[in-house]
């Protein structure tokens, strides 16, 4: 999962495997997708489709929230997978607004998540 809008991780990726990228607006098909291994999930959208980025916490409530089908999705993958957070700030508005959101939910049923935040100095 990235929150850049750029090509960097997919592009880095390619060494493997072309991988399949989905956005926020893919959430029905990537909740069908049985057995991904090799894939992108650019959070809040892509540079390739500019005028459909999340570009602010109005945005992210308007387009992410009430968006079922990929909610399910994030919530399936916060429930059933270890995830690493990368490159994302402790202050993110999206990050906060998500975690606290998933972290309410599904607080018991949660496997353990790990993240490597640019502003902190130790483990927290």
């Amino acid at each position: 999962m990235s929150t850049g809008y750029d090509c960097l991780l997919e592009n880095a990726l390619r060494d493997k495997d072309e991988p399949k990228v989905f956005s926020y607006e893919d959430g029905a098909a990537l909740r069908l997708q049985e057995e991904l291994k090799h894939y992108v999930v650019k959070v809040h959208g892509d540079v390739r489709t500019p005028q459909k980025a999340i570009l602010s916490v109005s945005d992210f409530k308007h387009q992410i929230i009430p968006n079922e089908p990929y909610r399910a999705f994030l919530e399936d993958l916060f429930r059933t997978r270890t995830l690493l957070l990368v490159g994302y700030r402790s202050y993110d508005p999206y990050l906060v607004l998500l975690m606290d959101r998933l972290v309410s939910t599904f607080r018991d049923a949660a496997f353990d998540h790990y993240a490597i935040l640019p502003d902190t100095t130790a483990p927290e």
